[in-house]
């Protein structure tokens, strides 16, 4: 502080500090906490993979905010567009049944993520 500052104006920035302070943690439900962040994307990785009929591979789901980072504590449906050539299992695992190119999604909230997966011989 500089010379001549009185006590009363230190009190008052200080009373004005923990009323912002209060203001912001009520804006995010009165606690420190991150605040709940939406799911804008889902990133696919890796976005295309080869798996030979009669094996698996396994793919990761990435929910993502709009601003790109990462959203956690999410769970994904994960589900084969043609389950002739590819079954979804939990976990992001896809066995390959018979030879040709299947999509796949991952969603979460509402929100899907697209692969490709080619099963190959």
């Amino acid at each position: 502080m500089h010379p001549g500052t009185s006590t009363k104006r230190r009190a008052s920035t200080r009373a004005a500090l923990l009323v912002v302070g209060s203001g912001l943690a009520a804006c995010w439900g009165g606690s420190t906490a991150e605040p709940k962040r939406d799911v804008a994307s889902i990133q696919m990785i890796p976005a295309a993979a080869t798996v030979r009929v009669g094996a698996t591979v396994n793919l990761v789901a990435s929910a993502l905010d709009e601003f790109g980072g990462a959203v956690y504590g999410k769970t994904y449906v994960w589900v084969s567009l043609d389950t002739a050539l590819v079954e979804s299992r939990p976990g992001g695992v896809f066995f390959g049944k018979k030879v040709g190119v299947a999509s796949v999604t991952a969603t979460v909230d509402g929100i899907k993520g697209t692969a490709a997966i080619t099963v190959t011989p």
